[in-house]
């Protein structure tokens, strides 16, 4: 219905009405909200709380500010969405994370830290739980009015199933790389030590021997001196008093099981259940079934984006064309408005110079003058009118 109010709108204009006009459905309802920029992420919980499941489209004003409508509203979910990545809340692994960043990253996207066994029940686990239902919330919140979002999730956050039982090894590679590689080198204590169990011409004292002597990458396994807690998190404990069980040749599988189940199971099971508790608040989490995995991260998150002369980018009023892989179909996706053509020089000096800006660069180009720092996928991208003295210094 906002898509077609939308068009409805736009052929409102008076110049370009089509015979085929859209017949007006209603007017939707808008809840406008205010909130503090310097408290912007409690201020967005608060709106979670009391809108998150209104049918009415959220539109956003500052405290102390005039501006209001979609550019104050884009920001707000771009800004709300960056606040969650925020290393402080610890919400993330942060394998891949510097030490004076203040953004938790993952090199395959940002995927929940894990939860020890009694953590959940202290009042820094219920604090996380929240915030996890939140974020569930305002993703489906911003699914609802069509907004952009700024949270590069993993994959592997939307494709945990905790009814498969315990997750095979091959889950931890789309998690955390370092670590699966890890836990393959530890597998092949435990592949050596079975095959000479079951070596039948060899007797119990021999098998003992040979399985002393067991070596990866010229090392015994008592040499790694490990002991059963989460590596990269020496406060969780996999089994009773782990910190205190040194793991052995005839208990690595054990090790190996525990450490794959407190990084992709049981360990972020309350965090991806509270996730998914928000977000079914605002529209049902089985709906999203009908996207992969990352079809969703595309949705959500940051992708990278082609800017190129043949790219999907759309200057004025135009639509955002994925599949726009020639100069002559970014052409005629472009309605020039506002005393410009095609031909303008200062619209194609705009349009070079925007395909040498860097990654960074275009996110902070995008975020200025529409306050969202992505393209959309797929639908409208509306650039109003810069003016010609913005122009000329692109140009």
């Amino acid at each position: 219905m906002t898509r077609w109010q939308d068009a409805q709108t736009s052929n409102d204009s008076g110049r370009n009405r089509h015979r085929d006009e859209r017949p007006f459905l209603g007017r939707l309802q808008r809840q406008k909200v205010r909130i503090s920029r310097s408290k912007i992420l409690e201020s967005a919980v608060k709106v979670m709380e009391l809108y998150g499941a209104s049918p009415s489209i959220l539109e956003v004003e500052y405290f102390e500010e005039v501006g209001t409508g979609l550019g104050p509203t884009l920001e707000f979910y771009s800004t709300v969405s960056k606040e969650f990545s925020k290393k402080k809340f610890r919400l993330w692994r942060e394998n891949d994370s510097n030490a004076g960043d203040e953004f938790a990253f993952g090199k395959r996207g940002l995927y929940p830290a894990p939860f020890g066994n009694s953590q959940a029940a202290t009042e820094n686990g219920q604090k996380v739980l929240t915030l996890y239902k939140m974020l569930g919330k305002f993703v489906a919140r911003s699914m609802i009015d069509a907004r952009m979002i700024d949270v590069s999730f993993n994959p592997a956050f939307f494709r945990f199933n905790r009814n498969l039982g315990i997750p095979p090894l091959s889950t931890v590679k789309a998690v955390d790389y370092d670590l699966y590689k890890s836990l393959l080198t530890l597998r092949q204590f435990y592949t050596a030590k079975r095959t000479i169990d079951e070596h039948p011409r060899l007797t119990m004292a021999q098998k003992e021997a040979k399985t002393s002597m067991i070596q990866v990458n010229g090392a015994t396994i008592d040499d790694l001196a490990l002991d059963f807690t989460l590596p990269g998190y020496p406060h969780i404990d996999i089994i009773a008093n782990g910190s205190q069980v040194p793991v052995t040749i005839d208990n690595v599988a054990l090790y190996i099981a525990g450490v794959v189940d407190y990084t992709t199971g049981r360990g972020v099971q309350k965090q991806i259940e509270a996730f998914r508790e928000g977000f079914s608040q605002v529209f049902p989490y089985s709906a999203l079934r009908a996207f992969t995995p990352e079809e969703l991260v595309m949705l959500f998150g940051t992708t990278d984006e082609d800017w190129s002369i043949e790219s999907k980018f759309i200057l004025f009023e135009c639509c955002a064309r994925q599949n726009a892989n020639d100069f002559q179909a970014l052409m005629d996706s472009i309605k020039a408005d506002h005393g410009f053509n095609l031909d303008s020089p200062a619209v194609r000096y705009l349009l070079r110079v925007m395909t040498e800006l860097s990654p960074s660069t275009r996110r902070d180009f995008l975020q200025f003058v529409t306050g969202s720092p992505k393209l959309p996928i797929g639908g409208t991208f509306r650039l109003l009118a810069l003016g010609m003295g913005s122009l000329l210094i692109f140009a």
